[in-house]
Formats: structure tokens, C-alpha cells, sequence
């Protein structure tokens, strides 16, 4: 949440600081505290946490994290544990690390803000190729209310003095990079009319950042599970608040036969889920994929992709906004079950797949059962 203040990092560093106690702290109720600007937490939470903040030197106000987005929940667990302020920014090399920067009256953690300073400027470009455009609505829910929002979605830009000029020797790539002196960052970010911050949703280029902070190319694991004679079509999942990879495939059912996997439903066969698995695994690793780049999980998707069902184009390559938006609740499911697994078997895998395909398809028939019932 945002108030009228609008103190960003780069006020504090500028000495607008001493003026944060008198500042009123409209986050989730909690104030800060005139003499230290800290956060004044109940007297429990500071006898337990004190000696977090002892391992800082005990004198630490305020932390910027960036090159990858903090989750809701792990930037909460940091502002208790070490009572300071938090901060996301974003920056890249050609704007020499500057670009975006939450305000101090924040907790809307993995967004980046917004621009550093007043001589910064911020744009959302559409990208209607990859389904995002500046028109794009939502629904949104603040205080208590929904309501349906225009959130522009497209490639974030970037104008101001600290935009490089070009790269050295390379005017075709310069040339590709700037659009009327704004800057192509190639992230795709949304804007939120309610918390005025830019959040980064994905990328234009197929360049991700995994949680832990390494970069994945989605273009280039794609292309090395097409190479396994088990698939027909690939869509590859990656989220930036996650450190894993997952994928959905067409299975090659002609191949997968020859090998003794069959069946009507693959998707909810244990059998089949490892086999493929395994064999993409193989692939990858035999193409010099890095381990996080390898999917741990593979779901097996029985009905083809075409551009009728939404998720081809009409060159029939992959829709990646609408396979996010069929897939990613499912993903996230399996994500967070296998990462509780420690040495687990690809049969292991395997069945927390089929038990997470199981769970989402009685969600389904029971909120058709509900909306039945309510027309009646």
C-alpha cells in the first residue's frame, strides 16, 4: 500500500530521511517509531527478533535488494526479522543500474516501483504479439473492493541521462534498442493503477531470471525438449519467484507406443509422466543444459495446441501468455510440492503430478457443480 508520500530511495539518500518520522506509516498498521524510524513492532516480535538485527551491527535503517523479485512472503519475513525497511529496485547495465525504486511507504513486494528520480522516465510500450497491451484490464482488489481496472501490460522503456548511448562497435543492435530516444528494456511489465508501481511479469526476449538469481534462455530448453522423440510440443514454465523450471508437452504418442506407453488419458499415467520425464531429462543434459535449466516436472497435456483451442498463433508457434494463464495454477502446485521432496524418485515425481492434475480437476467439476447451483 502507497500513501500520499511519496519518499522514494532515492529522497533518503539526498537526506530526506530525518523527515520519515514524522511521516505517518500506513502499512498494515504498523507506525514508525520517532526515535530510531523503525518499525514498532509488539514488544514480543522485538524480544524475539532483536538479535536478528544485532547481526546487521544493530544500526541498520533501511535494505535495497534487487537482481531478482522478493516474494510477498519471504519480504515480509526480512522487514520482522531485521525491523528495517526493504526496498526492490531495477536497473540495468545500459542505464547504468538505475531505472525504478519502491517509496518508502510500501509492502507490495516484487514490483520495482517506480522511477528513481524526477529526471527518469517510465513507459509501457504494447506488445500485442505476446498478448500484451496497454488497453489490458484486471481486477484488482484494494480495501476490500474489486474492481475492474485497465492495467497496461507491455515492453517497459526507459528515457533519462543515465540511458547509455549505444553499444561500442554495434550500431544494428543500437538501432534495435531504442525507439524515438526511449530505451527497450525487453522485460514485460504491468502497471497498477491503485499502488502506482510497475511490476515485471515477463520478458520479451525469452530471458528469465529464476529466484536464486540465475538467467534462463525459455527459447533455447524449448528447443532442446523438442529434440526428444517423446514430444511433440513444448511449453516451458518459468517464474521468477520460483528456482525451478517445470514444463507441459503434446506427448508423440506414435514414438511413446513403440516403447510400451500408451493409453487414452497420459496425463494421469504415472507410467507415462516418468518415462518422459526421464527421457527429456536425458536431453537436455545431453544438449549441456545446466541442472536449473532441466524441468523437474513434466505434465502431459492429452488435447493438441492449435490456433482454434487459443493456444497457437497462426504460424503455429506457442501462445505463451495463454498457456501461463491454462497452466500456471497447476505449476505452481507441483513447484511447491516437489520442492518439499529432498532426494526424491522420478516415480515420486511422477505421482505428486498425477495428484496435483486430480486436485485441480475436482476444483473444476466442483465450481461447475457451484455455478450450477447458484443459477438455479
Amino acid at each position: 500500500m502507497q500513501t500520499k508520500y511519496n519518499l522514494t530511495l532515492w529522497d533518503i539518500l539526498h537526506g530526506a530521511a530525518d523527515k520519515l518520522a514524522e511521516l505517518p506509516y500506513e502499512m498494515t498498521g504498523l507506525e514508525a517509531t520517532s526515535e530510531l524510524r523503525r518499525i514498532n513492532f509488539p514488544k514480543y516480535t522485538n524480544l524475539v527478533f532483536n538479535q536478528f538485527n544485532e547481526m546487521l551491527g544493530n544500526r541498520c535503517r533501511l535494505c535495497v535488494t534487487g537482481s531478482a523479485p522478493l516474494s510477498q512472503q519471504h519480504g515480509e519475513f526480512l522487514v520482522i526479522c531485521f525491523n528495517v525497511h526493504i526496498f526492490e529496485g531495477f536497473g540495468m547495465s545500459e542505464t547504468s543500474a538505475h531505472g525504478g525504486v519502491q517509496t518508502i511507504h510500501t509492502m507490495n513486494f516484487g514490483s520495482i516501483g517506480e522511477s528513481l528520480d524526477k529526471n527518469t522516465m517510465l513507459r509501457i510500450k504494447s506488445v500485442p504479439e505476446m498478448g500484451y497491451t496497454i488497453a489490458d484490464k484486471r481486477i484488482l482488489d484494494y480495501g476490500g473492493k474489486q474492481e475492474n481496472l485497465v492495467c497496461p501490460r507491455g515492453e517497459l522503456m526507459i528515457k533519462g541521462p543515465s540511458v547509455f548511448s549505444g553499444y561500442y562497435n554495434d550500431e544494428e543492435k543500437t538501432k534495435e534498442s531504442f525507439e524515438d530516444g526511449w530505451f527497450l528494456t525487453g522485460d514485460i511489465a504491468e502497471y497498477n493503477p491503485f499502488t502506482k508501481e510497475v511490476k515485471l511479469i515477463d520478458r520479451k526476449r525469452g530471458i528469465i531470471k529464476l529466484s536464486q538469481g540465475e538467467f534462463i534462455s525459455v527459447n533455447q530448453i524449448e528447443d532442446a525438449i523438442s529434440l526428444s522423440r517423446c514430444v511433440e510440443q513444448v511449453f516451458l514454465y518459468a517464474n521468477r519467484f520460483q528456482p525451478i523450471v517445470t514444463a507441459v508437452i503434446i506427448p508423440n504418442r506414435s514414438y511413446l507406443k513403440t516403447k510400451g506407453v500408451s493409453g487414452e488419458d497420459m496425463s494421469l499415467s504415472q507410467e507415462a509422466i516418468a518415462y518422459v520425464t526421464e527421457d527429456i531429462k536425458k536431453t537436455c543434459k545431453a544438449h549441456n543444459l545446466r541442472s536449473f535449466e532441466i524441468p523437474k516436472a513434466v505434465v502431459i497435456e492429452n488435447e493438441p495446441w492449435t490456433p482454434e483451442n487459443g493456444l497457437l498463433t497462426p504460424a503455429l508457434k506457442v501462445k505463451r501468455p495463454a498457456c501461463k494463464e491454462k497452466y500456471e495454477k497447476l505449476m505452481l502446485d507441483i513447484i511447491k510440492r516437489i520442492t518439499r521432496l529432498e532426494g526424491a524418485t522420478m516415480d515420486k515425481i511422477a505421482a505428486e503430478v498425477v495428484d496435483a492434475l486430480t486436485n485441480q480437476q475436482s476444483e473444476s467439476v466442483s465450481q461447475k457443480a457451484s455455478s450450477y447451483s447458484g443459477m438455479r
